[in-house]
């Protein structure tokens, strides 16, 4: 079958060798391959519906992204326009919506939804996104996914790729109207090295919310061994602190990168040491299906957590 990259792989190649090679670590073991191997699946996006609209939204983001990547890396500039600080806000958001990790949290939310009788809706007067439960609804409602017809007991492939794709096109054009709202932080390591991972876009809260793409007070993601993009939401707690970098910072960040995999960590080979004793957990269930129905509140948050 047909592979998909879990990440864009130029995303992947800078953080390679000359050879084009990085080291990635599964259940399987720690190995070396070339990044165009590195982290795919069979044909997620095969959906013949949807397949040419999503696959195009994603290459879209990324050939504009590519250009603001290599001046970053390569050609060491640190100074960019508005536009291209708000290309790279969607990029993270983007790549947070298509990772593995967003695939697991769609398909039991889809569950949930089934079993639980609530409905994805739509404000027609805010255009804010919700989950309500069918005897709920009310007039400023517009149902956006209805599984009144499904059996909760075979949910089909094509139904929860349906529902990634519109969860990603829907949040994602919600979220690219919050870059007002962040700050961009560029924090370059001289020694110390950073890894990723198939769900490298991760969010922080220092309140303690459940972060989403909504409320969430820090978005990194790691571009290079030595570079990271952090998006600071503008008068949280966290905008005043210093984000100098050292090597306390460099294990928060790579923790949090640990934590997030699922299915495998990518470091440059010269740096595989880094992940060569981690563990990945890739059936960690990432919602209660039963425990979430009870705080289920209407709010949009939900649909990102």
């Amino acid at each position: 079958m047909p592979k998909d990259h879990v990440v864009p792989e130029f995303y992947l190649r800078h953080f390679g060798n000359d050879l084009g090679q990085v080291s990635i670590k599964t259940n399987a073991g720690l190995k070396k391959t070339n990044v165009r191997s590195a982290l795919v699946t069979e044909d997620f996006y095969s959906n013949p519906a949807e397949k040419a609209n999503f696959e195009s939204n994603l290459q879209i983001t990324e050939s504009r992204v590519a250009p603001i990547f290599k001046k970053l890396v390569v050609e060491n500039q640190r100074n960019f326009s508005e536009k291209e600080e708000a290309e790279l806000f969607e990029f993270i958001c983007s790549t947070y919506l298509r990772s593995y990790r967003s695939r697991i949290l769609t398909a039991n939310m889809a569950e949930i939804l089934i079993k639980t009788d609530f409905l994805e809706v739509e404000n027609r007067l805010s255009g804010s996104m919700s989950v309500k439960h069918r005897e709920a609804l009310d007039d400023k409602d517009i149902v956006i996914r209805n599984f009144e017809h499904v059996d909760p007991n075979n949910i089909t492939d094509p139904q929860v790729k349906n529902m990634h794709f519109d969860s990603y096109r829907n949040v994602l054009s919600k979220a690219k109207e919050r870059f007002q709202n962040y700050e961009l932080h560029i924090i370059e390591f001289s020694r110390k090295k950073l890894i990723t991972c198939d769900s490298p876009t991760v969010l922080f809260n220092d309140s303690g919310q459940t972060p989403s793409l909504y409320n969430a007070e820090q978005m990194y993601l790691p571009i290079s061994p030595f570079l990271a993009l952090l998006y600071i939401r503008r008068g949280s707690d966290s905008a005043h602190k210093v984000w100098a970098p050292s090597t306390v910072l460099q294990e928060l960040l790579n923790n949090s990168i640990i934590r997030n995999a699922r299915l495998g960590l990518i470091s440059h080979p010269d740096d595989e040491f880094l992940i060569s004793s981690c563990e990945i957990k890739p059936t960690v269930n990432e919602l209660d299906v039963i425990g979430i129905v009870d705080q289920i509140s209407g709010q949009s948050d939900f649909l990102t957590q």
